[in-house]
This record gives structure tokens, C-alpha cells and sequence, in this order.
């Protein structure tokens, strides 16, 4: 029998606060949070969430990083579902871009990495907020932001 950890409740601005800005409405979980429904995983021995994924993201593997909270290693397999994702032939696809988001992601989520510096030129512009977005959300996780 499957274990019986009850899902965890994502965590939500209260609505009388959210009513009243345009910040995000969905905290999502912390570390500990992430890695107790992480835990609820079956470890089917065929697991059908690979083939339902439209992007073949290997989610046994993400689970279980993010289980022992490994998230650098969960960002980099979310980054190799993320490269599947591009239109082969396309200038994401030529440049990896998923790869490189998982990649960057996984970089800064490791507590070794102390800073971030991103140059980009004006055709980058839309890379370099990407970059800064992760860069960000890092921080929110990292015992040390990065500089």
C-alpha cells in the first residue's frame, strides 16, 4: 500500500491582502515543505508521469532531488525537460536554450556559487531578464544570496 502523507497545501497571499497589489498569489512551497510532498511520490516501477509529460521531464529523478533537497540537481533536470520543449531547428533549440536555463538555475541554486554577473548585448535583452529572474528566484532559497 502506497504511503499516506496527505498533500501539502501550497502556501497563498490572503485574499484580502492580494486584493489590494499585483504580487504573486502563489508562494509555492519551501525547502521543507517541497521535499514532504516530495516524499508522496509511488517510485512506480513504470512511471506513467514520464510518458504523460509532454516534455519527457524524467520526474522520478526531479522527485527525488528535490526529496533530499537537492535542488541544483532538480533545476538541471527540469532544464533538460525544458530543452526537449524547443522546436528542433529553431535558434532555442541551436543555442540549448533549456539546457542553459536548468543549467544557470542549477549553478545558482549551489551554495559555492557566491555571485552573478550576466552581460548581454541589446539583441540578449529578453535572456538577460530571464537570467535575473532565476538569479532572483535563487536567492529566495540560497542560505547566502548571491552578490
Amino acid at each position: 500500500m502506497a504511503n499516506r502523507i496527505p498533500r501539502v497545501p501550497v502556501r497563498e497571499q490572503d485574499p484580502k491582502v492580494r486584493a489590494t497589489n499585483f504580487e504573486e498569489v502563489c508562494y509555492g512551497y519551501n525547502d521543507q515543505e517541497a521535499a514532504l510532498e516530495a516524499s508522496r511520490c509511488l517510485n512506480c516501477k513504470n512511471p506513467r508521469c514520464v510518458a504523460a509529460c509532454p516534455v519527457n521531464v524524467q520526474i522520478p529523478k526531479f522527485i527525488s532531488a528535490v526529496a533530499v533537497g537537492n535542488f541544483a540537481d532538480a533545476a538541471a533536470i527540469i532544464g533538460e525537460g525544458l530543452q526537449a520543449f524547443c522546436i528542433k531547428g529553431s535558434v532555442a533549440d541551436d543555442r540549448k536554450v533549456g539546457l542553459g536555463h536548468g543549467n544557470l538555475a542549477s549553478m545558482l541554486l549551489r551554495e559555492e556559487t557566491t555571485c552573478f554577473a550576466f552581460l548581454a548585448g541589446h539583441e540578449s535583452f529578453a535572456a538577460a531578464e530571464g537570467a535575473i529572474g532565476i538569479a532572483k528566484s535563487a536567492n529566495k532559497v540560497r542560505k547566502t544570496p548571491l552578490k
